[in-house]
């Protein structure tokens, strides 16, 4: 599958309306890691996203964002 490719800012807004839209509201990802080199799977960058919580729970909203980040990976490159 060919995934498509998003500057960070857009892959970081991407996975933040996506978080939000899992009931936290305020939180949002900051920031997304680039690999070195692209893993097994053809993904050049990390599940490990940075997380502002907002008023949500920080630990929830971090499981939330691993989680969309982790199906997100086989969608999507960093440009």
């Amino acid at each position: 599958m060919r995934r498509v490719t998003l500057s960070p800012p857009e892959l970081a807004g991407w996975l933040s309306a996506e978080l939000r839209s899992t009931l936290l509201a305020d939180a949002k990802v900051t920031a997304v890691r680039p690999l070195p080199k692209p893993d097994a799977s053809g993904c050049n960058w990390s599940d490990e996203v940075a997380v502002d919580p907002g008023a949500a729970h920080p630990v929830r909203a971090e499981r939330a964002a691993r989680r969309i980040a982790a199906d997100a990976r086989r969608w999507f490159n960093l440009s």
